[in-house]
This record gives structure tokens, C-alpha cells and sequence, in this order.
């Protein structure tokens, strides 16, 4: 008992001081502040978002495209993530030596990814309309001829940075009379398209100028006009990027020629008799494909590409290891004279190309007549 009354004294002790001292520490009121105005509904913290993610099909089209494009399914950001092949097959090294303007990173990455959306649009940058815009449409030189040659293709130039040719190694040296080719990778590599777009990279062969223009070059984002044109679903078109989609399994072709017959360009596009992509009634393409076909089988004959693996596909084709029946290597090398290692050359950047001479008729027109005649 005695516990209790000393205990419950205790607590009302507290409860006086605690009263007093609150008390103690509130001095006299204040006069009254001057009313606020009234307050508008602030921003809706999520309307930046909805510029792009809103309920519209527009974003999931183009990730579905993208995730069927070669850019999606590629795994050479995996491969090719070595210093002087990440600019081109990763996002970290697009991104990087867009900033700094040089070739190669300066060092491989740890997790490095595929082309994506990151890698051409300024994706949450500043969270509105800007984050689709591109991130480098600076105009550059040409790897190929050692960066003499300006290239300008306006926003392509987005694409064309990056699909361009490597220079050849060991390089054609008109002091020397012979060329030693030492591996099957010695070519224009793979992606030289942005080169045939502006007449570039060929050799003449009868000591003429090649007609280098070509209409095409002056159309402002000339690869997004024929590319990303007219989608078809997740076939071809949009991101895609594909011109034309081959079904396998039934063995059908689907070609977006969309951006041929844009407004002010070709008014007919293939028809009966005709390639997919001869206009105007022509035969240009036609034609092309059977020059190229009849140089690579010349080619083939002498030992100088192996078309075993080319699936009937002149792009497909390399210079490879069938001479002597030996890997090329250093102690066995594929000797040519200079001439016959340009018009090798020749052959390699228009097939690599891969358009069979669509990206400009008359530079590719020229080249094979070139080298068909020289081959003779």
C-alpha cells in the first residue's frame, strides 16, 4: 500500500510539472498574418510520363518491332564488346564515342547492351516530346580512307556513323605491287552501306571517275525515308528496320517499297518480270544482281572468295580459307597483285553492301561494269 500512494504521488508530481512547464514556454499571441491568395491545382506528377506511356498501342508497336529487328535479337554486343568494336555493337560505346568523336572506347564494358532505344533517342533526358529526339546526328569522317572524306547525311547520319566501312588490313598500296592477305576477314566488313549511299570506297579500275552521286544522298534522313516507312506489323518497316522479310516456312517474300513511291520519288516499283526494287520500269536492280552474281562466280573460280557458306546470298560471301586448302594466316597468305587485289575490293564493298546496288544505281553500275570488264 505504502508503494502504491508513494508511486501515484510520483506520477502526479510529473503531471503538474509537465502542465506548468508547457505552459511556461507559450508566450503571448501573436497579431494575425495577412490571408494567402487563392492556390491553383498544382501539376499532375505523372503528365510527363503520360507523353509517352499512355493508353495508346504507339510505344508497345515499336518495342515489338525493335525486339524482331536484327538490332534486338543481335547478340554481337556480347561478342564484339572488345575496345575497337563496342562503338558500333553496344550502347555504352555508341553513346561514349558519340561525345568524344573518336573510333574506338576506351575500355570495355562490364555489362554491356544492345542497340535500343537508348542508344538513338534521348530517353528520359528531360521527360517530355525531347526524349525522342536523336542522340547524334553530327556529321563525321570515313574510317576507310583514313579520315579524309566528310560525310553529311543530316539526322542519318545517326545511322550511317556506325554503317560504314572498316579500312582494309592490309591496306592496297599502289607503291607496292602485291597485297598478302592474311585472314578471310579482310574486306570492307559488314556494314558499309552509308559508304555505297555517297559513292565511296570503290576503286576505279580503267583510270575514270566514278559518277559518285546519287539522289538518294539528298534526301534528309535518307535511311529512316526507306527503312522505317509504311511498318507491316512486326515484319518489316517501322523499327524493324527491315525493307524485306523472307518467310521460311512458307517461303513467301514481304517488301516495303513504301518509301520508293514516297511523294516525288519513283512512281512504279517492281511489276511483273521485274526485281522488287526496279522503278520506273526499269531494270537497274535486275541488272546489278546479275553483274554482281557473274563476278562473284569469276571470283569463286580463282580461288579468291569460298561461297560454300553464302546460302545463295552474294553478301553473304567472304574471302575465306580454300586457297591452298589452308587457313589464311601470316606463313599462308593469299597473294594478289595490286590490280587484282582492288578488284577484289570492288566486289566485297558492293556485295557487303547488301542492297545489290539500291542504295545508289549508278555508282554500283558503274563499279561492276568496271570490274566485270577487268576481269576479263
Amino acid at each position: 500500500m505504502k508503494t502504491n500512494k508513494i508511486l501515484n504521488g510520483f506520477i502526479a508530481l510529473m503531471a503538474l510539472i509537465g502542465i506548468f512547464g508547457i505552459q511556461s514556454c507559450v508566450g503571448p499571441e501573436g497579431p494575425s498574418g495577412a490571408s494567402g491568395k487563392d492556390g491553383k491545382d498544382g501539376a499532375d506528377g505523372t503528365a510527363v510520363c503520360a507523353t509517352c506511356h499512355n493508353n495508346s498501342t504507339d510505344l508497345v508497336s515499336k518495342k515489338s518491332q525493335w525486339a524482331l529487328s536484327k538490332h534486338g535479337q543481335g547478340e554481337a554486343f556480347m561478342t564484339a564488346n572488345r575496345v575497337e568494336c563496342a562503338a558500333c555493337h553496344t550502347t555504352e560505346g555508341f553513346l561514349e564515342t558519340a561525345a568524344t568523336g573518336a573510333d574506338n572506347v576506351q575500355s570495355v564494358f562490364v555489362s554491356p547492351t544492345t542497340i535500343n532505344c537508348r542508344t538513338c533517342h534521348n530517353v528520359h533526358k528531360k521527360f517530355d516530346n525531347t526524349d525522342w529526339k536523336l542522340t547524334s546526328v553530327a556529321p563525321f569522317k570515313f574510317r576507310y580512307d583514313d579520315k579524309k572524306t566528310n560525310v553529311d547525311l543530316k539526322d542519318a547520319n545517326l545511322c550511317a556513323r556506325c554503317h560504314q566501312a572498316r579500312p582494309l588490313n592490309p591496306a592496297i598500296d599502289d607503291t607496292k605491287d602485291t597485297v598478302s592477305i592474311t585472314s578471310f576477314r579482310w574486306g570492307p566488313h559488314y556494314g558499309g552501306q552509308s559508304n555505297i549511299l555517297v559513292g565511296h570506297s570503290a576503286f576505279s579500275l580503267d583510270g575514270t571517275t566514278l559518277p559518285s552521286f546519287q539522289a538518294h544522298q539528298t534526301i534528309n534522313g535518307a535511311c529512316f525515308k526507306c527503312h522505317m516507312t509504311g511498318p507491316l506489323g512486326t515484319i518489316v518497316g517501322g523499327h524493324t528496320f527491315n525493307t524485306a522479310f523472307y518467310n521460311e516456312e512458307t517461303g513467301t517474300k514481304t517488301v516495303n517499297t513504301a518509301g520508293c513511291r514516297a511523294s516525288g520519288c519513283h512512281t512504279t516499283v517492281g511489276g511483273a518480270g521485274k526485281n522488287a526494287w526496279d522503278v520506273d520500269g526499269g531494270s537497274k536492280v535486275t541488272d546489278m544482281y546479275k553483274d554482281l552474281l557473274e563476278i562473284r562466280k569469276q571470283l569463286a573460280s580463282k580461288g579468291w572468295i569460298d561461297t560454300s557458306s553464302s546460302h545463295g546470298n552474294p553478301g553473304h560471301d567472304y574471302v575465306a580459307s580454300i586457297w591452298k586448302g589452308k587457313p589464311l594466316s601470316a606463313t599462308n597468305p593469299m597473294k594478289l597483285s595490286t590490280f587484282e587485289a582492288k578488284i577484289l575490293a570492288n566486289y566485297l564493298v558492293i556485295a557487303k553492301d547488301k542492297s545489290f546496288g539500291v542504295h545508289n544505281p549508278k555508282y554500283v553500275t558503274a563499279v561492276l561494269k568496271q570490274t566485270l570488264n577487268a576481269l576479263e
